[in-house]
């Protein structure tokens, strides 16, 4: 084997490991896009958690204010 033959070798493989990269890359993208959406429904269910009980509390006190509590 001469020095040409075994560099287009060493090429080879590089291309190899960077394809198995990339493909690796890929799924971990797509794991972060999972949980972001997770995080965000999460999150916006904690708003509106949030919402309505402080809603629900000026509501009450609109209802019934503090003097005749």
């Amino acid at each position: 084997m001469n020095k040409g033959d075994a560099i287009l070798r060493l090429l080879m493989e590089i291309k190899l490991e960077l394809k198995d990269v990339k493909e690796q890359m890929e799924i971990m993208q797509i794991k972060i896009e999972k949980i972001e959406q997770q995080n965000r429904k999460k999150h916006i269910t904690s708003q509106k958690k949030q919402e309505s009980t402080s809603d629900a509390k000026g509501k009450r006190d609109w209802k019934y204010p503090a003097k005749l509590k």
